[in-house]
């Protein structure tokens, strides 16, 4: 029995489901809902991605969909993660999850009705900026969920940190087969306006039902039933308050009377000094994390969908094949990531960016090499990139937090979470960039 903010939460307490009351959770539990949890932040992303295709030619045709959607959802989503690992674990965790959770599932909601309105309307300018604000305010739950899930894992070790980075992974998998199955049921006969409709609405219908249960598994289950869960939340709450009210007191001790300002400053010196003490204790595995994402974004999908333009179902095999091995990676460093010395991290690391002169040839100079001129050797290059994508990627995030303080973890797995979406969103500049050169130098 454990006491949270003046409550003690007991196996018989009549808020868990009844089917829960009383049972003992395991380890096995905790990763599932860890899992569960982590796939609802990048699920929502991960449909915009696969309903490009009815964006991009149905809806608003011309009006280069897939790069000002990056635009829209990268930029807040860098900017937000990087206040929120300042500011980010001065808010309570449960305050910050359920905004998340409500927000983002009526972000999915508004998206489906713009999907369902456009078609049927074609008020595309007044459609078009209502979608593009509705993806800003996505990016901005991703990352408040993001964030606090990232947190509460870097908190309580490795092992949740690596469910976590596994659901990431598994949004990719479950929007991938959906897609597939969806695009073979209403477009197995001429391709149509109605059919790519009707698969963007049931990808973020889909997304809605899943942040439904996940917004459940966190706050019925995760959070109140899981011992280790309840023990950190209620510490994580202790911490966020003491550290101010030490502080206070001790500024007041050397003064008469204490200004509201005074106050003020010292929140701010704290937040700011906790930061820099984590980035000074994790540099390495943050500069890790960056570079894993940096490498693969600069190449995928960008590159790969220069191999083989005219072969729509090759590049969709890829792409599944970049899913199942980038999940099958975070799964690998889940079972044995912390064997890895931090040296073989950064030669992983550093191994790594060969596949950016590869991919490039395969772009440029496909005949001079089979493993980059071939099917299957192009299937293998992108296996390898998802595999040590996934892989590196996982162990990066499992190790950083734990090289710092223990009641400095909360805010070591935001700052973690937010390298890794600056390094995602710095590749994507990247492979903007060379697309731009190399368009340049063929014209």
């Amino acid at each position: 029995m454990t006491e949270v903010s003046g409550r003690q939460i007991s196996p018989a307490d009549p808020r868990l489901p009844p089917w829960f009351r009383g049972r003992r959770v395991g380890k096995r539990s905790t990763w599932f809902c860890a899992s569960v949890v982590g796939g609802c932040i990048l699920l929502p992303y991960n449909c915009v991605l696969f309903a490009q295709g009815y964006f991009d030619s149905y809806a608003f045709p011309g009006m280069s969909f897939p790069f000002v959607s990056m635009v829209c959802y990268s930029t807040p989503l860098v900017l937000s993660n990087v206040g929120l690992a300042f500011f980010g674990n001065r808010f309570m965790v449960d305050r910050r999850m359920w905004t998340s959770n409500i927000g983002t599932g009526l972000t999915c909601v508004g998206l489906t009705a713009c999907i369902v309105i456009t078609h049927f309307t074609k008020a595309v300018r007044i459609m078009y900026p209502i979608t593009m604000l509705l993806l800003v305010v996505l990016a901005l739950f991703a990352s408040l969920m993001q964030s606090t899930v990232l947190g509460i894992a870097g908190s309580m070790g490795p092992k949740v940190s690596a469910a976590v980075m596994f659901g990431l992974g598994m949004s990719g998998i479950m929007a991938f087969f959906l897609s597939l199955i969806l695009h073979l049921m209403l477009n197995s006969g001429n391709d149509s306006s109605s059919g790519a409709m009707l698969e963007a609405a049931a990808l973020f219908a889909f997304s809605v039902a899943y942040t439904a249960f996940s917004t459940w598994v966190y706050h019925y289950c995760f959070s109140c039933r899981i011992q280790e869960v309840v023990d950190i939340l209620a510490t994580l709450e202790a911490e966020r308050s003491s550290p101010m009210l030490e502080r206070a007191r001790a500024l007041r001790s050397s003064s008469r009377r204490l200004q509201a300002d005074e106050i003020l400053h010292v929140a701010h010196v704290s937040q700011c000094s906790n930061f820099g003490t984590v980035m000074r204790q994790m540099w390495p595995q943050a500069f890790n994390v960056w570079l894993i994402f940096v490498v693969t974004m600069t190449v995928f999908p960008g590159v790969m969908h220069k191999w083989a333009p005219d072969r729509a179902l090759f590049l969709q095999l890829l792409t599944g094949c970049f899913q199942v091995f980038d999940v099958c990676g975070r799964y690998l460093a889940d079972a044995c990531g912390s064997h890895l010395p931090s040296v073989g991290l950064w030669a992983l690391t550093i191994i790594r960016l060969m596949f950016i002169p590869a991919f490039f040839l395969g772009q440029w100079h496909p005949e001079s090499c089979p493993i980059w001129g071939s099917d299957t050797g192009r299937m293998l290059l992108v296996a390898l990139l998802a595999l040590t994508n996934g892989f590196v990627a996982s162990c990066g995030m499992m190790s950083g937090p734990s090289k710092c303080e223990m009641q400095l973890r909360e805010v070591a797995g935001i700052t973690m979470g937010g390298m890794m979406v600056i390094g995602i969103f710095s590749g994507t500049l990247l492979a903007l960039l060379t697309e731009f050169v190399t368009e340049a130098d063929a014209v």
